[in-house]
């Protein structure tokens, strides 16, 4: 089995083989800079071969997780594999009528196997099969420290977008804390709540509404999902 990947860390590291052409630790990949099946085929058979005659250039070192993953694989299924690097170092995107990357690599026939941290989207799996995902993250944003201060610490989170997305989702955020008083005050009279019920809510202040508004459409918590 010809299996490709493409060095993302910490899931894909290399790094140079010995003096002797092998890997002391890690697993032996190539590194062709082709995509072409019949290369790749011949590449591998001379690897195999008694002289193992294939330019050292092309020899690299592939550890990581993600190669820790293939071998347990490997032992548990019963299946021996020869590794190589995409060659072009795209994960794979339609253009110009085509399939780059990992995921052209598989319809070629030029890999029967990917490894790497391989991203799924709709447009992909309409063409290639995903396992079950192993690893899932969440985007976080950065500042410059002191930069709340000029914006206001409720604003802070918008210092980053273009002035006109940031004006947009101002309004947006204060429609939405003003639409949740409006229906605070219209269900509080028609589930007939207590005055004080009613009074509490309308005593908050509308900073608190807004930030509700904000909470309720951003990542909250470990588990990253949208609330």
């Amino acid at each position: 089995m010809r299996v490709v990947t493409l060095v993302e860390h910490p899931f894909v590291f290399t790094r140079e083989v010995d003096g002797d052409g092998q890997c002391p630790a890690g697993q032996l990949c190539l590194d062709p800079l082709t995509n072409e099946s019949a290369v790749l085929k011949g590449l591998f058979q001379n690897l195999s071969g008694p002289n193992g005659s294939v330019p050292t250039e092309l020899k690299k070192c592939c550890y990581g997780y993600c190669i820790d993953l293939l071998e347990k694989l490997a032992e548990d299924m019963g299946f021996t594999f020869d590794l190589y690097i995409v060659g072009d170092g795209k994960y794979g995107g339609f253009k110009n009528g085509r399939w780059t990357g990992l995921v052209g690599d598989l319809l070629s026939g030029a890999a029967h196997l990917a490894v790497t941290s391989f991203s799924i989207n709709s447009a992909r799996s309409q063409v290639i099969d995903f396992t079950s995902p192993f690893f899932s993250t969440s985007l976080g944003i950065l500042f410059l420290g002191g930069s709340g201060a000029a914006l206001g610490w409720f604003w802070v989170s918008l210092g980053g977008f273009w002035s006109d997305l940031g004006l947009a989702l101002r309004w947006f955020w204060i429609g939405s804390g003003m639409t949740l008083v409006g229906f605070g005050m219209v269900l509080g009279s028609l589930w007939g709540c207590s005055g004080v019920a009613v009074g509490w809510f309308l005593g908050q202040s509308e900073v608190i509404l807004m930030w509700f508004s904000v909470g309720s459409g951003v990542i909250l918590g470990r588990s990253g999902m949208v609330l």
